[in-house]
């Protein structure tokens, strides 16, 4: 392909309205594929990693760092925060250590396992938290962020708050210095209000809930 014509399809991918779409919808993507004749696969889809396997599959005949293996620098990400997910996650930090920088666009879904031992509940808050830090940290250049975190029921909150915000203090979320579009779904408010204040600039945002009735004032 021409390197002109290359360079406008990658423009056009990477810069595509759909990605700050700032609506209800969690995937706006459905609204563009008309474009695309109806097709259930568009360009427009992110690249999704929800098993070591995915993840594998990607990496296996990557070798340059230096140009972007995401043809519209768009991914999705799943993890449940269990014990048993630890390879996938270390499988996606390894991609993110090498490719981390190319992404623009990014979707963060952390499904936190209803235990009933505090401690291992503990250790799901502290593992979804870790996995946020890391891997915006590894991933400065976004421009928009989607993140989902299906919390524990409510009359847990007051204890669960204070966990968020010991993890806000101790381990800082990093400054996104080019994050425009903002979208939290069942997100804790003070975990809201953390990615907030690491990401001042941003430019829309917003702020819903989906699988957890909103907490009152903390």
């Amino acid at each position: 392909m021409c390197t002109y014509w290359k360079f406008g399809v990658d423009e056009f991918l990477q810069n595509h309205p759909f990605h700050y779409d700032i609506g209800v919808d969690a995937k706006p993507v459905e609204r563009y594929r008309d474009k695309w004749g109806g097709r259930k696969s568009t360009p427009l889809e992110p690249y999704t990693f929800l098993f070591e396997d995915d993840v594998q599959r990607f990496m296996t005949p990557q070798v340059s760092t230096e140009r972007s293996p995401f043809i519209n620098r768009f991914v999705h990400y799943q993890d449940d925060c269990r014990h048993e997910s630890l390879l996938l996650r270390q499988a996606f930090t390894n991609l993110l250590e090498l490719y981390g920088s190319h992404i623009w666009h990014l979707v963060l879904k952390l499904l936190l396992p209803m235990e009933d031992n505090v401690g291992l509940e503990n250790a799901s808050l502290r593992n979804a938290y870790n996995m946020i830090q890391r891997y915006l940290s590894l991933m400065p250049n976004l421009r928009t962020l989607e993140i989902h975190l299906h919390d524990i029921p409510n009359d847990k909150a007051p204890r669960t708050d204070f966990i968020w915000r010991r993890l806000l203090y101790t381990n800082r979320l990093p400054k996104l210095e080019h994050l425009v579009t903002l979208k939290m779904v069942d997100l804790p408010t003070c975990l809201q209000k953390g990615l907030m204040k690491a990401s001042s600039h941003v430019q829309s945002f917003s702020s819903r809930y989906l699988f957890r009735r909103k907490a009152g004032k903390i």
